[in-house]
């Protein structure tokens, strides 16, 4: 029995990482991550149409403020790319 959704529970957040970059047409990640749905009793997913942000963390892959190895988010909001001022 899947229990239902409570306000205050907390996320489960995930992560997968391929040796490949764009991992979008990874069967062996979609497969992981549609094993994973099933064995949390999702019943609906959102997802945004584009990419949103920068792959790489702060803190994990850089240090600072803004990712050497993406230049395009460089001064860019990472939920929108658009410029910020």
């Amino acid at each position: 029995m899947i229990a239902e959704p409570r306000a205050s529970a907390e996320p489960e957040l995930r992560k997968w990482f391929g040796e490949t970059g764009d991992l979008r047409g990874d069967t062996t990640v979609a497969n992981a991550i549609l094993a994973f749905f099933e064995a949390h009793g999702v019943k609906t997913v959102a997802m945004p149409d584009r990419i949103m942000g920068c792959p790489h963390e702060e803190d994990v892959d850089y240090v600072g403020e803004y990712c050497p190895k993406c230049a395009f988010w460089i001064g860019r909001d990472r939920w929108t790319g658009k410029l910020v001022s």
